[in-house]
């Protein structure tokens, strides 16, 4: 611990004289915050070490991540939005502020699975929801996805591995690299990219994050964006569900996939699942947040 410490002040001390304005990520590979009470070990290094840290970014795996190898529980079961606070009180305990990151995080699939298979599905659902529930908590500043692309086939063919089901081999890539016959790699877009894609630029430059909290199992943050109103919904269900809202003015809607369209003024039938839809309304946000806080269930 005490090397960890003395390596990490040189680190910092060296950056900022080069770059008096970087800021510098520490404790990024601690995992204890899903202990009770959370962070035992860091709250004995931060007295040491808050002066030679910019903010906390844990890497919030909060649990397994790969899918189809052991159990992974979903953002919400895995209390993602309560340890990103958790991580702020600790920060801001120590005179730090609350301004945090989310150093690393991400999910796997097994490398042969195809591209409509439920791990897949199930990698852009948990990817977006993590997103979204990252960007519903103030100050989080960054969240690093891991990742693109992992060159899973390369390492594949170089120690002779072969994905099936009985023995898979995890890719976190939301890129699924291949190789062709000429030896020469080429990706394809697994679900995840369409997800993150479409998360990333509904929730662009949003502010003002507000969980609505209507019932068990039904999750919805609103956002304000500019002069419009922005929600996430979705359900942790593995049945999808139609679910009856009443709507006061048009309202756009946008899947998981980017397919947008519009729903006219009055009752509609809205489609929710593990797959996040956003509403979208030029009007005050809490008209839009009155309509989804009376959604009528079946």
């Amino acid at each position: 611990m005490l090397r960890y410490v003395r390596m990490a002040k040189t680190a910092y001390e060296r950056l900022k004289k080069v770059d008096p304005n970087c800021v510098v990520a520490g404790l990024t590979m601690c995992k204890e915050y899903r202990y009770t009470p959370p962070y035992k070990i860091a709250r004995r290094i931060l007295p040491e070490l808050k002066d030679h840290i910019d903010m906390l970014a844990p890497d919030l795996y909060c649990g397994s991540s790969e899918l189809g190898k052991v159990a992974v529980p979903c953002p919400e079961d895995a209390r993602l939005r309560q340890w990103l606070l958790d991580t702020q009180d600790l920060q801001a305990s120590f005179g730090k502020g609350r301004s945090i990151a989310i150093g690393e995080k991400g999910y796997a699939v097994p490398y042969h699975v195809p591209p409509d298979h439920t791990f897949e599905k199930a990698q852009a659902n948990f990817t977006a929801r993590a997103l979204i529930i990252a960007r519903s908590v103030p100050q989080v500043r960054f969240y690093g996805h891991y990742e693109c692309l992992a060159y899973v086939p390369w390492k594949m063919k170089e120690k002779g591995w072969i994905s099936d089901d009985t023995h898979p081999v995890m890719d976190f890539g939301i890129w699924k690299e291949m190789i062709d016959a000429k030896g020469s790699g080429y990706c394809r877009p697994r679900c995840a990219v369409a997800a993150f894609s479409t998360v990333a630029r509904m929730l662009a430059n949003v502010t003002d994050p507000v969980e609505l909290n209507v019932r068990p199992g039904f999750y919805s943050v609103l956002f304000t964006k500019r002069d419009h109103a922005v929600a996430a919904v979705w359900i942790t269900e593995n049945t999808p569900r139609i679910v009856r809202i009443e709507l006061p003015t048009v309202v756009g809607c946008c899947d998981l996939m980017g397919n947008t369209r519009s729903l006219p003024a009055g009752p509609a039938d809205l489609a929710v699942s593990e797959s996040p839809v956003f509403l979208t309304c030029e009007a005050a946000p809490k008209l839009l947040a009155g309509v989804i806080q009376k959604t009528v269930f079946p």
